[in-house]
């Protein structure tokens, strides 16, 4: 389950030729033409994201460029938030996978608005994409989280009462106050000795007496290095290696809390955001 929660790197698709633009052009207008939904494209990449208003009465899964690159739509939208929807693309060349990339986007009227997009390729790691492309489709609650905060100083006062931002859930929590105020989970699992509620956006882990004793942020959600955490809420009180997780802690003292934001190596992005007890368990 700790996969769960690990950073991927995110990255642009290749810009693409003279050829292959006027040939993506040609699609652009074919399935505005067909779908009546006008696809903004600021960047001729954002095609790719034509492909998620394929209607699921045709039978096209399929959309070549003039360099024999090919993307498969593996679904069609899942609305993973009330008008948020996502959907996966799969790049192949020749019969091999060499991209899956996640598009979490709005419908703006008549045009598509992509909010973010995760791209895992062979240089990043295409096997945990496809693990989480898995789970995307087996679980109809999952999805991938998706960059929709700012690192700001509310992380620091939000931690001070025990809260992860955006959470209702605080530290010492019952697993019943839990599912009351937030639901089901998406998935259940056991880690570090305690059961462990994934909710997408965050994630609870319970002690033997079902009391939440450690809160968890995917780093997607902020999308940052840990010098642009530094630069924002200043100097960490703390940092720390973890044997175990293999990560770098940096961590801010909270009132009783410890809010610390793990990196697998330093001039990485954010892998997560963990909220704890100052007796940091994660670090022993």
């Amino acid at each position: 389950m700790k996969q769960i929660l690990f950073v991927m790197c995110w990255i642009f698709l290749v810009a693409c030729g003279t050829n292959q633009e006027a040939n993506l052009h040609h699609l652009e207008v074919e399935y505005s033409k067909n779908l009546n939904t006008y696809i903004s494209s600021s960047s001729k990449n954002e095609l790719v994201a034509t492909l998620l208003t394929i209607s699921p009465d045709t039978d096209e899964n399929l959309i070549t460029t003039s360099n024999n690159d090919y993307f498969t739509q593996n679904d069609l939208r899942k609305e993973i938030k009330e008008g948020i929807f996502q959907t996966i693309i799969t790049e192949k060349q020749d019969n091999h996978i060499n991209g899956i990339s996640f598009y979490t986007w709005v419908e703006n009227e008549d045009e598509i608005i992509i909010l973010d997009k995760v791209k895992f390729t062979d240089e990043v790691d295409l096997q945990l994409g496809q693990f989480y492309s898995d789970i995307w489709h087996e679980n109809n609650k999952f999805y991938l989280s998706y960059h929709d905060l700012d690192v700001t100083s509310s992380f620091i006062t939000e931690a001070q009462t025990g809260r992860m931002v955006t959470s209702p859930i605080i530290i010492g929590s019952s697993k019943n106050e839990v599912i009351l105020k937030v639901g089901e989970p998406s998935m259940t699992d056991w880690y570090l000795g305690g059961t462990y509620y994934y909710y997408n956006d965050i994630a609870y882990l319970f002690d033997e007496d079902s009391n939440v004793v450690a809160m968890n942020m995917p780093g997607l959600r902020i999308n940052v290095q840990i010098s642009e955490v530094i630069e924002k809420l200043g100097e960490p009180t703390g940092k720390s290696y973890s044997e175990m997780e293999n990560s770098y802690f940096y961590s801010y003292e909270a009132g009783p809390y410890l809010l610390s934001f793990e990196v697998f190596d330093e001039d990485k992005k954010i892998t997560n955001i963990w909220l704890t007890e100052s007796n940091n368990f994660l670090l022993k």
